[in-house]
């Protein structure tokens, strides 16, 4: 869980760790986490599956990652959670990644007819119908048994297709395929290390032996190939190889900027079209998260990305809606500016 306290450090970094228990939450008790379904934050409102919709394939996208993230400002972001959804499928993300993703953020202020003030505890009984497959609002319900809920036809026949043919109208209960989402983990999170102090003296570094043809790779990408961003970025990184992800809104006095991969930066963002104060950067989610989710990199069509940056609006304002969408960004590595050598050391392939 981040909490925002003046004087923390400007970036905290998020690991994956396989759950030792299925996760569960609470107010008290809200995990931060990868995959899986969606933990909401209002009990009586969920995202229709038309808000997530890839707008390449037409398919529901899936959970990527959520954050509890309450602030002090205004009252009502007392309770905060940031959703990050995501359409699993690579070719999509080549034709147009934009149509891809989609952020959601929800909030709630500390008195809300939800949730018992300082316990965490639901106090109100309503409880939205789940699909049973993705965890989004679900409408329909199985006509034949009446107990499972679906939140489009299509959730409906994966399910159908997955296991509860076999049971409908008896007494088992179905138990939800999770093939469909992305695995579930928890992220937890610790501040960024400090960078190693630089030394005084400068060691003589040995003349590289550009005999062999691995050594010449690596050098001529060391010198020539890899573009000054990249360099920064795997230096930055090289303090905590496995993170999966950065969070930057953790300090009132600083502004982060991302870490970015590549030489290429996003246009400017739009400002949160309901009050007009600029969105911020929020997180990013970083490569290493594609070896967690177990990505084949050596497939064509693999879902892949350099970053994935989450800008949200920096008042937090809110309104009458449970929901109000913020802005994505995508950026890929430079095909110029990576050497081979460094490709595959963020794939994981030695």
């Amino acid at each position: 869980m981040v909490v925002l306290e003046k004087g923390m450090p400007a970036i905290q970094l998020g690991f994956a760790e396989v759950p030792e228990e299925p996760l569960t939450y609470s107010l008290d008790d809200y995990p931060n986490k990868i995959g899986g379904k969606p933990f909401w934050l209002n009990p009586s409102k969920y995202l229709s599956w038309t808000d997530v919709v890839c707008s390449v394939c037409n398919k529901v996208m899936v959970l990527l990652v959520q954050f509890y993230t309450p602030e002090d400002e205004p009252p009502e972001a007392y309770h905060r959670v940031i959703y990050l959804f995501c359409c699993r499928d690579g070719k999509c993300h080549k034709t147009d990644w934009k149509g891809c993703f989609k952020v959601y953020r929800s909030q709630l202020g500390e008195w809300n007819p939800y949730y018992n003030p300082g316990e965490g505890m639901q106090v109100d009984s309503v409880q939205a119908p789940q699909c049973t497959v993705c965890g989004l609002e679900a409408p329909k319900t199985c006509s034949k048994c009446k107990k499972v809920h679906y939140c489009c036809r299509e959730h409906q026949l994966v399910d159908w297709t997955g296991g509860h043919k076999a049971i409908c109208g008896t007494d088992k209960n179905t138990i939800p395929s999770t093939t469909h989402l992305f695995p579930e983990f928890e992220l937890v999170s610790e501040d960024e290390p400090e960078a190693e102090p630089v030394p005084t003296s400068i060691p003589t570094l040995p003349t590289p032996d550009t005999t062999s043809e691995q050594h010449q790779e690596e050098y001529e990408e060391t010198s020539v190939d890899v573009d000054k961003p990249f360099l920064k970025f795997q230096k930055r990184i090289s303090r905590s190889p496995s993170q999966v992800i950065r969070y930057a809104r953790v300090s009132y006095s600083t502004d982060p900027t991302p870490l970015y991969v590549a030489s290429t930066l996003p246009p400017p963002i739009p400002p949160c079209p309901c009050c007009n104060q600029p969105r911020t950067f929020e997180f990013q989610v970083m490569p290493q998260m594609l070896n967690v989710l177990d990505i084949n990199h050596y497939d064509e069509h693999a879902l892949d990305w350099g970053t994935v940056i989450v800008y949200s609006c920096a008042g937090n304002c809110w309104g009458e809606e449970v929901f109000r969408e913020e802005v994505v960004w995508r950026q890929m590595f430079s095909e110029e500016g990576m050497g081979d050598a460094a490709r595959r050391a963020l794939e994981g392939k030695a």
